[in-house]
């Protein structure tokens, strides 16, 4: 179930609950709009990636700092490839913010930077992309796998969205 609340800035919040352990956790931090949880969090299946597969978030680079808040695409690296139902979610903790991105098709060559190199031998990159999201300036962003009809609780990486410049 989704319940949709707008914060005092206008923005559209989504609170995060689950019953899996890092999705719980997520809940504590982003609890703000004191929403019901989206649907991707009350799935009672949560996301598994294929066995054997190794997943990493290549783009943006895991732990950046000044990503464009139009980025547009997370590109996932993967020992497999990821079955094609897979796609990035993606979390504000700041706030309580939560965005679905399209499922995966294969990322764009040369990869967008900042990237990070895959610890993969032979990685699959694969792309996820949502163009109608700008996220807000100094927000900390949390990217998790997911796929349809299961909750993510796969953590890939997070990154921060670039600061407004002075006027």
């Amino acid at each position: 179930m989704t319940n949709d609340n707008t914060n005092r800035a206008g923005r559209r919040c989504v609170a995060i609950g689950a019953s899996a352990t890092l999705a719980a956790a997520i809940a504590v931090v982003v609890s703000g709009c004191n929403a019901s949880p989206p649907a991707e969090f009350s799935l009672p299946t949560p996301c598994t990636i294929p066995a054997g597969t190794q997943t990493s978030l290549i783009y943006p680079a895991p732990n950046t700092i000044g990503v464009p808040g139009n980025f547009g695409l997370i590109v996932l690296g993967s020992s497999n490839a990821l079955p094609p139902d897979f796609r990035a979610y993606v979390v504000d903790a700041t706030a309580s913010v939560a965005q679905t991105y399209g499922l995966v098709a294969p990322a764009p060559s040369p990869l967008p930077t900042p990237n990070a190199p895959s610890t993969f031998p032979n990685t699959v990159y694969q792309a996820s992309a949502n163009a109608s999201v700008t996220w807000p300036a100094g927000h900390t962003l949390t990217v998790f796998v997911d796929a349809t009809n299961c909750a993510p609780t796969q953590l890939v990486g997070s990154f921060t969205i670039a600061t407004a410049p002075p006027h």
